[in-house]
């Protein structure tokens, strides 16, 4: 509960939202349903959260408990369900453990997305402890809203998971605010952001342009290893928006996540190439503090020669909304485009979401090639 604040917090960045809470026997149009998991000791499974909505949901913010003596919460993968994640129509705000029996999940639609096909909100990753039996419980600060962030009454069945069989010694993890998935032995290795979502730059270097990240509990395979001249190893990942043709420039820093399976017999490999800037351009800072009465602010970029450039932007209070080269950030924080000479940045001093407004105080965009 003492996350609750700042869940909220994250929320209000995006849009005014007013939590309630939902009596068990609501007759609404809008229901959360686990699925129920039968395991045996040491054993691991999935429970998905599928929601359905209406009218359509623009946001949740769920609390819920469960038995640790019986279960252990590993990870916990977003769904589709408020909308794309790789098309930025939807953002996760939230989604801590607390191995001592607590989750959280909270997320918002970005904008009027289309209504998903795919239900599913999220998915748990699960390890039985010992024979038992743990539902998954709501607390009352659970709540839904819709797009224009308004209340929405919903029902939330499901989630027994019932460990069966005989007890057998289960590694236990000690319990902290945001708890990391236990390592595995054996199998194909993957690694996932535990404490804050992590870069996934073009090349094994923190100096290479940062093209997406890896979300929190996020978890994606690992294709390969390189270790630089500091001797941090990187690792290659294949993320949910990989794109075969660019397969050498996914790569997350060993600091940043937490490996999972036989991740030693992962191959070395080579890192990707340094795509040289040319022209004069190709990198730099733009910054700018917003005064009164300015609404947007436009840089003229200088790119140089054709090629591939990203820019990032981060600001204060929040990210800014922004778009480079007729391209708009749409909820993220990088733009990658294919483009050469000079074109425009423009960055607004407000992120909207159906008439509700977050000003940005200054921001800071920085220009890559590669």
């Amino acid at each position: 509960m003492s996350r609750l604040p700042k869940l909220l917090l994250l929320c209000g960045l995006l849009l005014t939202f007013t939590a309630a809470a939902f009596p068990v026997g609501a007759q609404t149009g809008t229901a959360l349903t686990f699925s129920d998991l039968t395991l045996d000791p040491g054993q691991s499974g999935t429970v998905d959260a599928q929601l359905t909505c209406n009218p359509q949901c623009g946001v949740v913010a769920l609390q819920f408990t469960f038995d640790p003596a019986v279960v252990r919460v590993d990870s916990i993968t977003p769904g589709p369900a408020l909308g794309s994640l790789s098309s930025g129509q939807t953002a996760v705000l939230d989604s801590p453990i607390d191995a001592s029996g607590s989750f959280g999940y909270s997320a918002v639609a970005i904008g009027f997305p289309p209504a998903s096909a795919d239900t599913l909100l999220f998915q748990l990753g699960l390890t039985a402890v010992a024979p038992g039996t743990s539902s998954i419980t709501s607390q009352t600060s659970s709540a839904f809203g819709d797009l224009n962030a308004n209340s929405i009454e919903a029902t939330i069945t499901g989630g027994v998971i019932t460990v069966t069989g005989e007890t057998q010694a289960i590694p236990t993890l000690e319990p902290t605010a945001t708890t990391e998935p236990a390592a595995q032995t054996g199998g194909e290795c993957l690694v996932v952001a535990t404490n804050q979502p992590a870069n996934i730059h073009v090349g094994p270097d923190r100096n290479r342009t940062i093209r997406s990240s890896l979300g929190l509990n996020i978890q994606a395979p690992v294709t390969g290893q390189f270790t630089d001249t500091s001797g941090m190893v990187w690792w290659r990942i294949e993320p949910a928006n990989f794109l075969a043709s660019e397969a050498d420039r996914y790569w997350v820093a060993e600091p940043d996540v937490t490996e999972i399976g036989d991740c030693v017999s992962v191959p070395s490999t080579e890192g990707s190439q340094v795509i040289a800037g040319g022209g004069g351009g190709g990198t730099g800072t733009f910054s700018h503090r917003f005064t009164s009465g300015e609404r947007t602010f436009t840089h003229s970029v200088p790119l140089g020669a054709n090629g591939r450039y990203t820019m990032t932007c981060t600001g204060v209070p929040f990210y800014p909304f922004f778009v480079f080269n007729n391209v708009p950030s749409n909820g993220q924080t990088s733009v990658s485009i294919t483009a050469g000479g000079t074109v425009p940045l423009t960055v607004s001093q407000t992120l909207s979401n159906q008439g509700q407004t977050v000003g940005i105080e200054s921001y800071t965009c920085t220009l890559t090639r590669g």
